[in-house]
Protein backbone atom coordinates (compact mmCIF):
# COMPACT_ATOMS: atom_id res chain seq x y z
CA UNK A 1 0.00 0.00 0.00
CA UNK A 2 0.96 3.46 -0.59
CA UNK A 3 -0.35 4.74 2.80
CA UNK A 4 -1.34 8.11 3.36
CA UNK A 5 -2.92 8.52 6.99
CA UNK A 6 -6.41 7.86 5.62
CA UNK A 7 -9.58 6.04 6.18
CA UNK A 8 -9.38 4.86 2.40
CA UNK A 9 -10.02 0.85 1.59
CA UNK A 10 -9.49 -1.20 -1.11
CA UNK A 11 -10.56 -4.75 -2.22
CA UNK A 12 -7.97 -6.40 -3.97
CA UNK A 13 -7.66 -9.15 -6.00
CA UNK A 14 -4.17 -8.14 -8.10
CA UNK A 15 -0.85 -8.15 -7.05
CA UNK A 16 0.53 -6.17 -10.03
CA UNK A 17 -0.40 -3.12 -9.30
CA UNK A 18 -0.03 -0.28 -5.92
CA UNK A 19 -2.54 0.26 -4.33
CA UNK A 20 -3.34 4.07 -2.55
CA UNK A 21 -4.99 3.66 0.67
CA UNK A 22 -4.13 2.39 4.72
CA UNK A 23 -6.45 -1.14 4.14
CA UNK A 24 -7.05 -3.66 1.86
CA UNK A 25 -9.39 -6.59 1.78
CA UNK A 26 -9.29 -9.55 -0.04
CA UNK A 27 -10.68 -12.97 -0.52
CA UNK A 28 -7.66 -14.31 -2.75
CA UNK A 29 -5.49 -17.05 -1.74
CA UNK A 30 -2.60 -16.10 -3.51
CA UNK A 31 -1.97 -12.61 -1.93
CA UNK A 32 -0.23 -11.27 1.15
CA UNK A 33 -1.93 -8.07 2.55
CA UNK A 34 1.00 -5.87 4.39
CA UNK A 35 0.77 -3.01 6.29
CA UNK A 36 4.09 -0.85 7.23
CA UNK A 37 4.29 0.73 10.36
CA UNK A 38 6.77 2.74 13.29
CA UNK A 39 3.93 3.66 16.23
CA UNK A 40 0.82 3.11 13.89
CA UNK A 41 -1.51 0.35 14.52
CA UNK A 42 -1.27 -2.60 12.31
CA UNK A 43 -4.48 -4.33 12.28
CA UNK A 44 -4.84 -7.46 10.95
CA UNK A 45 -8.71 -9.12 10.67
CA UNK A 46 -9.37 -12.28 8.96
CA UNK A 47 -12.68 -14.29 9.02
CA UNK A 48 -11.60 -18.28 8.81
CA UNK A 49 -15.02 -19.13 8.00
CA UNK A 50 -15.71 -16.90 4.93
CA UNK A 51 -11.80 -16.58 3.79
CA UNK A 52 -11.89 -12.73 3.83
CA UNK A 53 -8.69 -10.69 5.31
CA UNK A 54 -7.59 -7.46 5.74
CA UNK A 55 -4.84 -5.78 6.69
CA UNK A 56 -4.92 -1.60 7.88
CA UNK A 57 -2.30 0.81 8.97
CA UNK A 58 -4.13 2.86 11.59
CA UNK A 59 -2.66 5.85 13.02
CA UNK A 60 -4.90 8.85 15.05
CA UNK A 61 -6.31 10.17 11.83
CA UNK A 62 -6.96 6.49 10.53
CA UNK A 63 -8.84 5.89 13.90
CA UNK A 64 -10.33 9.25 14.40
CA UNK A 65 -11.69 8.99 10.55
CA UNK A 66 -13.30 5.08 10.99
CA UNK A 67 -10.58 3.50 9.18
CA UNK A 68 -11.77 0.20 10.98
CA UNK A 69 -15.42 0.86 9.91
CA UNK A 70 -14.80 1.19 6.59
CA UNK A 71 -12.67 -1.63 6.76
CA UNK A 72 -15.04 -4.11 8.49
CA UNK A 73 -18.16 -2.82 6.20
CA UNK A 74 -16.30 -3.74 3.20
CA UNK A 75 -15.42 -7.34 4.27
CA UNK A 76 -18.85 -7.92 5.28
CA UNK A 77 -19.88 -6.68 1.71
CA UNK A 78 -17.03 -9.54 0.09
CA UNK A 79 -19.57 -12.41 2.56
CA UNK A 80 -17.08 -11.86 6.23
CA UNK A 81 -19.47 -12.22 9.28
CA UNK A 82 -19.03 -9.99 12.16
CA UNK A 83 -19.41 -12.31 14.87
CA UNK A 84 -16.39 -14.73 13.11
CA UNK A 85 -14.04 -12.04 12.85
CA UNK A 86 -10.71 -12.72 14.20
CA UNK A 87 -8.38 -9.39 14.70
CA UNK A 88 -4.58 -9.22 15.80
CA UNK A 89 -3.52 -5.68 16.90
CA UNK A 90 0.21 -5.14 16.74
CA UNK A 91 2.92 -3.66 18.59
CA UNK A 92 2.49 0.64 18.67
CA UNK A 93 3.09 3.52 20.76
CA UNK A 94 1.16 3.09 23.84
CA UNK A 95 -0.29 5.28 26.78
CA UNK A 96 3.01 5.15 28.37
CA UNK A 97 4.88 7.56 25.59
CA UNK A 98 2.05 9.26 23.50
CA UNK A 99 1.22 12.55 24.81
CA UNK A 100 -1.50 14.34 23.00
CA UNK A 101 -2.37 17.84 23.61
CA UNK A 102 -4.90 20.87 22.34
CA UNK A 103 -7.21 19.82 18.77
CA UNK A 104 -6.38 15.85 18.65
CA UNK A 105 -6.60 15.24 22.28
CA UNK A 106 -10.19 17.29 22.06
CA UNK A 107 -11.26 14.91 19.10
CA UNK A 108 -10.78 11.81 21.04
CA UNK A 109 -12.42 13.27 24.54
CA UNK A 110 -15.54 13.51 21.99
CA UNK A 111 -14.96 10.72 20.26
CA UNK A 112 -14.89 8.45 23.09
CA UNK A 113 -16.87 10.30 25.86
CA UNK A 114 -18.02 7.36 26.86
CA UNK A 115 -14.27 5.40 27.46
CA UNK A 116 -12.22 7.68 29.88
CA UNK A 117 -10.03 4.61 29.89
CA UNK A 118 -8.19 5.23 26.67
CA UNK A 119 -6.03 8.09 28.78
CA UNK A 120 -3.57 8.34 30.97
CA UNK A 121 -2.62 11.22 32.87
CA UNK A 122 0.43 12.80 34.56
CA UNK A 123 -0.32 15.70 35.53
CA UNK A 124 -1.39 18.37 33.40
CA UNK A 125 -0.21 16.15 30.55
CA UNK A 126 -1.98 13.23 29.05
CA UNK A 127 -1.51 10.31 27.17
CA UNK A 128 -3.81 8.52 24.49
CA UNK A 129 -3.74 4.83 24.31
CA UNK A 130 -4.85 4.32 20.50
CA UNK A 131 -5.06 0.54 20.81
CA UNK A 132 -8.18 0.63 23.27
CA UNK A 133 -9.38 2.75 21.04
CA UNK A 134 -9.23 0.58 18.29
CA UNK A 135 -10.83 -2.51 20.12
CA UNK A 136 -13.44 -0.27 21.64
CA UNK A 137 -14.45 0.19 18.00
CA UNK A 138 -13.98 -3.29 17.30
CA UNK A 139 -16.01 -4.35 20.04
CA UNK A 140 -19.24 -1.76 18.93
CA UNK A 141 -18.99 -3.67 15.49
CA UNK A 142 -19.52 -6.90 17.06
CA UNK A 143 -16.20 -8.29 17.13
CA UNK A 144 -16.15 -10.53 20.11
CA UNK A 145 -13.65 -9.35 22.82
CA UNK A 146 -12.06 -12.49 22.56
CA UNK A 147 -11.56 -12.79 18.71
CA UNK A 148 -9.84 -10.13 20.04
CA UNK A 149 -5.58 -10.08 20.48
CA UNK A 150 -4.02 -6.83 21.22
CA UNK A 151 -0.11 -6.52 21.89
CA UNK A 152 0.69 -4.52 24.57
CA UNK A 153 4.15 -3.65 23.78
CA UNK A 154 5.18 0.07 23.19
CA UNK A 155 7.29 0.66 19.89
CA UNK A 156 8.62 3.54 21.60
CA UNK A 157 9.94 1.80 24.89
CA UNK A 158 11.81 -0.84 23.05
CA UNK A 159 14.41 0.60 21.29
CA UNK A 160 16.25 -2.88 20.27
CA UNK A 161 12.66 -4.27 19.01
CA UNK A 162 11.15 -1.88 16.88
CA UNK A 163 11.18 1.47 15.05
CA UNK A 164 9.35 4.56 16.28
CA UNK A 165 9.17 7.84 15.00
CA UNK A 166 7.72 9.10 17.89
CA UNK A 167 10.86 8.01 19.74
CA UNK A 168 13.69 8.55 16.84
CA UNK A 169 11.80 11.74 15.09
CA UNK A 170 12.79 9.80 11.65
CA UNK A 171 11.43 7.62 9.31
CA UNK A 172 14.35 5.37 8.73
CA UNK A 173 12.66 2.13 9.61
CA UNK A 174 9.72 0.62 9.94
CA UNK A 175 7.73 -2.79 10.63
CA UNK A 176 6.03 -4.94 8.12
CA UNK A 177 2.73 -6.79 9.12
CA UNK A 178 1.49 -9.70 6.70
CA UNK A 179 -1.81 -11.30 6.35
CA UNK A 180 -2.85 -14.02 4.42
CA UNK A 181 -5.27 -17.14 3.06
CA UNK A 182 -2.76 -19.77 3.30
CA UNK A 183 -4.33 -23.68 1.93
CA UNK A 184 -2.97 -25.43 4.31
CA UNK A 185 -4.50 -26.99 6.83
CA UNK A 186 -4.34 -23.88 9.00
CA UNK A 187 -6.59 -21.35 6.98
CA UNK A 188 -4.92 -18.12 7.61
CA UNK A 189 -1.69 -16.71 8.04
CA UNK A 190 -0.65 -14.09 10.40
CA UNK A 191 2.85 -12.57 10.64
CA UNK A 192 3.24 -8.99 13.50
Amino acid sequence: MHQKHTNHVRFVSDADHPVTADAMVTTQSHLALCVKTSDCLPILIYDPIHQVISAIHAGWRGVRDDIITNTISLMLEYGADTEDLHVHIGPSVRSCCYEVYGERAEVFKSKFFEYPEIFRHDGAEQYLDLATCAHIQLKKHGVKTEHIKQSTECTSCSPDMYPSYHRDESYTDTMVSAIWIDSDPMPVGVEV
